[in-house]
């Protein structure tokens, strides 16, 4: 018997209730000054969804996150204006990956790789699902 493939597929959902880890951040940091250039703060507020999957052709780990709307939004204004930097995940304060920018993330979703371990891409899944600490900004 042959199933659609979203039958599996409803099999793995990733668990998305909230930790008591801090958030991420995804940060672009300015060289000349201690001041970031951007940042966006990836937590229950602004992620829908994060989970860590295998790229077989690659043969390496990323984590996905699909971000709410906004938060989205921001993420391509920011990318858009810094193609080509590298940018940087902070939780807690430590820098845990610098991930290049290789080009505008619009849409709300992403894939992040070049983490030393798995245990780094599941420090930064558990984040993502922490509790937001910064202020939200103000809608006009």
């Amino acid at each position: 018997m042959i199933l659609p493939l979203a039958a599996f597929m409803l099999i793995d959902q990733p668990d998305m209730s909230v930790t008591e880890s801090p958030p991420f951040v995804f940060r672009i940091p300015d060289p000349t000054s201690e001041t970031p250039l951007a940042e966006l703060e990836f937590c229950t507020d602004t992620v829908t969804y994060v989970d860590i999957s295998f790229d077989e052709l690659r043969r390496e780990f990323s984590l996905q996150l699909t971000l709410a709307e906004e938060a989205g939004r921001r993420l391509g204004e920011i990318t858009a204006e810094h193609v080509g930097t590298q940018s940087q995940v902070v939780i807690g304060g430590e820098v845990i990956i610098s991930p290049r920018i290789n080009s505008a993330i619009w849409g709300g979703s992403l894939s992040m790789t070049g983490g030393d371990s798995i245990a780094q891409l599941e420090q930064m899944r558990q984040a993502a699902r922490g509790h937001c600490s910064l202020p939200k900004a103000e809608t006009e």
